[in-house]
């Protein structure tokens, strides 16, 4: 079962957390599964993989 990111009883931390600190992914998954995975996740749009012009197409040709 997955596993939130980010936990705490009061939602404004939360928040202050997916805004601060660094997600943890899980080992398990490969190299190619936590370059796509640090993509998504990167901090503000204009990192983002995906968020730019031709997002798509930069998302199928993640390594």
């Amino acid at each position: 079962m997955a596993k939130l990111p980010f936990k705490h009883s009061n939602r404004n931390r939360i928040y202050g957390r997916i805004i601060k600190e660094k997600v943890k992914l899980p080992p398990r998954h490969s190299i190619e599964a936590h370059s796509l995975l640090k993509g998504f996740v990167q901090k503000g749009p204009l990192k983002m993989i995906g968020s730019r012009p031709r997002g798509g197409d930069e998302i199928k040709s993640n390594r």
